[in-house]
């Protein structure tokens, strides 16, 4: 199993970054993802270029500001994989980290490419809604 993260500084609030990442359902901040389904705990979608993924929400803490899943299904079938976005507030900005352990460690580097590209895009959103 390997351990993935990144761990930035966003210059935006908590709540901003929350309204987003926050949102089960909130998909155009993740590059690929053209829809998604969300029914109680299970969120499903089609990413590109893996395609169907269904996951578990496990923990959605708006006072916490921190969200918890797992990929329950997925084409390329990891033996493990959990993830975690928990955010942190730095007077008016936002500490930003996500953490993703995944097995086997031989799709950490396309996982990180993943997550690396989404955090862009995040930026990219917070920046056209909230500047």
């Amino acid at each position: 199993m390997k351990k993935i993260e990144i761990k930035e500084k966003i210059n935006f609030t908590v709540s901003q970054v929350w309204s987003v990442v926050g949102t089960v359902d909130r998909y155009d901040w993740v590059p690929g993802i053209d829809s998604i389904e969300v029914k109680d705990d299970i969120r499903i979608f089609s990413l590109k270029p893996i395609g169907r993924v269904v996951e578990r929400i496990i923990e959605r803490n708006e006072d916490e500001f921190k969200l918890v899943y797992k990929a329950i299904e997925s084409p390329v079938k990891p033996n493990h994989h959990l993830a975690s976005i928990n955010l942190f507030p730095l007077e008016e900005n936002c500490q930003f980290h996500w953490i993703t352990e995944i097995d086997p460690p031989d799709f950490a580097d396309l996982l990180l490419k993943s997550m690396n590209e989404s955090f862009i895009s995040l930026c990219s959103v917070l920046t056209k809604e909230f500047n």
